[in-house]
């Protein structure tokens, strides 16, 4: 009988006294490296040109069998996702846009500003290149209280128009 009571406290003993890790500590982590987006110009078609691109905004550019809009309209991106890929809670608490275009890029947002294990939040943002012509670049960075990578930079950028010819 003492031997079977002598076991399990032998097998306590070294686990009161380990310095084990108490988790994994929380880490954001993108699902891509860069977003690449095309000129904010919107598809049309001519028969609902005004719906599609605004009243006074023609339906008269095509690329390739895509009819799209003269003028740019500012475009909705819904295409950037990180991911919570430790065991600790992480609060995204901004998500805001840096440098030379940055005020091209509007209006950012998390679906889910708090992260559990695994738990993959998208960014949703506006942006509009006033100029198709001319490709646009900024960073954008998401603030979080993540223990690693509390503070994420993702480049973002534009290519200029291409209408094929």
């Amino acid at each position: 009988m003492s031997r079977a009571l002598f076991v399990p406290f032998a097998l306590l003993v070294p686990f009161s006294l380990c310095s084990c890790p108490t988790g994994i500590p929380s880490e954001l982590r993108p699902l891509t490296e860069a977003i690449v987006l095309l000129p904010s110009l919107a598809q049309c078609t001519t028969a609902t040109a005004a719906t599609d691109c605004g009243t006074g905004n023609a339906c008269d550019r095509v690329s390739g069998a895509t009819q799209l809009c003269h003028d740019p309209t500012p475009q909705a991106a819904t295409v950037f996702s990180v991911r919570n890929v430790g065991e600790k809670v992480v609060n995204i608490s901004s998500v805001s846009f840096t440098g030379t275009d940055a005020a091209a890029f509007t209006d950012a947002e998390a679906d889910l500003t708090e992260l559990y294990l695994d738990n993959v939040a998208s960014v949703r943002f506006n942006y509009l290149t006033a100029d198709i012509l001319a490709p646009l670049s900024a960073t954008m960075v998401i603030a979080s209280d993540a223990e690693v990578n509390p503070s994420l930079e993702i480049p973002v950028s534009t290519v200029a128009f291409d209408d094929g010819t």
